[in-house]
């Protein structure tokens, strides 16, 4: 099997790089034997803006079959792609079968739609593979899959709900040579013959999160209730998450997780209403026992690594990726298809970033989210692409890491919110005694700054001019590695007296973790230039005797925005440690061009 993906940037461009494309082909195959398909991928949904592309197909290659959907982007050998591109798909081996199918859920009923796909696998004893590429529609995907818990054992099923680059849109559509446009459609590709060989994956690395929950009334996909109290109550007492319209993005990092046939579930909320229920992804079903869950980005990349090494083994042809848009968001300030390199050693691979994704798995069929689907194809032995098990890369971060610091404390204290007896209080009363001073550098510790925040929130009459500063110590680890703890000491001890120069008589100055400190200051923009300026002078007549440079990350946010308007305490936090990580990916992006030399 080969794939290529060429690129659409207008007509012409690409009628003339298909003609290049079919030439090439030519030279090795007779056209009437040339068994191949397209898949068109598009971030836009109008069907004048695809129509050209498949028409330029039908012109070059007369009736071979095309099939397209709509997306959230595009990823072609393991990288970002243009917002229209084509993947080729070429088989090499004449035993290999291949079907296109079209239907459309908004005329036909699920039950029929799926009595067809399993008489076609019936009657087409060489099918091995089921891939399908679902709309998003009013009916639950728990409905579709449960159609297929009769599909002969050994046929693999996998896919995906097709979506838009607005991931809080419903809108999407499907389209194909078999069926044309459609914003209800199901694509169905089978897949098959005794040279060709498919193996199925999935990649998740969420981890459950602090004390389960039963699901005490749910109906479709609304959980109303969880342990008998409205189901949003969850996210806004243990994660501070707003029951607003920004509820869908917020709780991208905190999708709920709970078993069903045997396999461990990933469900992200994608609303909530007035009364207090979640609007989930796809069914939960009442009485299920469910956990918060959050992504953290190593335990994330290892189940990532351990998958590369099981798809090397297997030494694909080609890979097709389901990449769920929530884990795009997650990823955030990187290149969001930082956790797929460790595949781009496979010759091909096309993928886009979808609503939710589809494995069979024990038999069942399972729709999930936050989640990767990985499908690698051969014929025959395949073609041996190297080793794609071995990546590693020490640098990762997320858009959020918020996330492990959060889970980390919410995790700690599960055992409090499980037992709620007299245990409770006694660390209640403990936690009172813990002195808010941080005991290296003087500054005020994590409970200070938190005691601060509550009283912020609380005021009476409100500041116009509240800032916050992230601060994020460069290079702290460098400094322990290469001359021990005793370096990084002198390293925060030193960070701690400059920031507390500069800010300590307006403001609040804290040290909330290893190299993290925080600064609350009531202090007009204008002010706050002054203080960058002179905070930067003071660095720099630090360093001139210092044994380790001392480098600062740096955020800022404003409680009020520029109409006046106060924000909530926790997007306040959160604006200032995302301005502070673009910082910090900044010097470390700067650093590995000094090393390396500008190309």
């Amino acid at each position: 099997m080969k794939k290529n993906t060429i690129e659409y940037i207008d007509q012409k461009q690409f009628e003339n790089s298909l003609e290049l494309y079919k030439h090439k082909l030519l030279e090795q195959y007779k056209y009437e034997d040339l068994s191949m398909y397209f898949h068109i991928f598009s971030t836009e949904l109008e069907e004048k803006t695809v129509q050209p592309i498949w028409e330029c197909i039908e012109k070059v290659f007369p009736g071979k079959p095309w099939f397209g959907h709509s997306t959230a982007g595009n990823v072609a050998d393991c990288e970002i792609t243009s917002d229209l591109s084509v993947s080729v798909t070429v088989f090499e081996k004449p035993t290999t079968k291949f079907k296109l199918l079209q239907y459309s859920m908004g005329k036909q009923a699920t039950a029929e739609i799926a009595a067809d796909i399993l008489r076609e696998c019936e009657e087409n004893p060489w099918v091995k593979a089921i891939e399908f590429y679902r709309t998003i529609n009013a009916e639950s995907p728990t409905v579709f899959c449960e159609k297929f818990d009769h599909l002969r054992e050994d046929i693999q099923m996998y896919g995906s709900i097709v979506c838009s680059r607005n991931i809080t849109s419903t809108d999407s559509c499907v389209f194909s040579s078999a069926g044309g446009f459609d914003t209800t459609g199901l694509i169905v590709l089978l897949f098959g013959g005794e040279d060709f060989h498919v193996n199925s994956f999935k990649v998740s690395g969420w981890q459950p999160l602090g004390r389960k929950f039963a699901v005490t009334k749910a109906e479709g996909c609304t959980i109303y209730e969880l342990d008998g109290v409205p189901a949003y109550n969850v996210y806004k007492k243990y994660l501070g998450i707003e029951n607003d319209e920004n509820l869908f993005v917020n709780a991208l990092e905190f999708p709920i997780m709970y078993e069903n046939n045997g396999v461990r579930i990933v469900r992200a909320p994608a609303a909530g209403n007035d009364d207090g229920s979640l609007v989930m992804s796809a069914n939960v079903e009442e009485g299920s026992i469910v956990r918060l869950s959050y992504g953290e980005p190593n335990t994330i990349m290892n189940a990532v690594c351990d998958a590369a090494k099981e798809i090397s083994n297997f030494n694909p042809d080609l890979l097709h990726i389901f990449y769920c848009t929530a884990r795009k968001v997650f990823w955030g300030m990187n290149e969001p298809t930082t956790e797929i390199h460790p595949f781009r050693y496979v010759e091909g691979s096309s993928g886009f970033f979808s609503h939710g994704e589809f494995l069979r798995e024990h038999g069942n069929l399972n729709q999930h989210s936050v989640t990767l689907v990985l499908a690698a194809m051969r014929e025959g032995d395949g073609k041996i692409s190297g080793d794609i098990g071995k990546y590693t890369d020490n640098s990762i971060s997320t858009k959020l890491p918020l996330a492990s610091r959060m889970a980390t404390f919410i995790r700690e204290t599960a055992f409090e919110l499980e037992t709620i007896n007299s245990q409770l209080q006694y660390y209640n009363e403990q936690l009172q005694g813990i002195a808010k001073t941080d005991g290296l550098t003087g500054l005020g510790n994590r409970l200070a700054f938190d005691n601060f925040l509550k009283e912020i929130e609380s005021e009476k009459e409100y500041s116009k001019d509240w800032a916050m500063l992230m601060i994020d110590l460069n290079g702290l680890k460098n400094a322990n590695d290469a001359h021990g703890h005793i370096a990084g000491d002198e390293l925060i001890v030193g960070a701690a007296k400059v920031i507390s120069d500069i800010y300590g008589e307006k403001g609040q100055c804290f040290r909330i973790g290893g190299d993290e400190f925080v600064v609350v200051i009531d202090a007009s923009k204008e002010l706050m230039d002054e203080y960058r300026s002179k905070l930067k002078e003071r660095i720099n007549t630090y360093n001139i005797d210092a044994m380790h440079k001392l480098s600062m990350a740096i955020g800022e946010s404003r409680l009020n925005d520029s109409d006046g308007h106060r924000g909530s305490i926790s997007d306040w936090k959160m604006n200032a440690d995302m301005d502070m990580y673009l910082e910090k990916d900044g010097f470390y992006k700067e650093k590995r061009r000094a090393s390396y030399g500008d190309k």
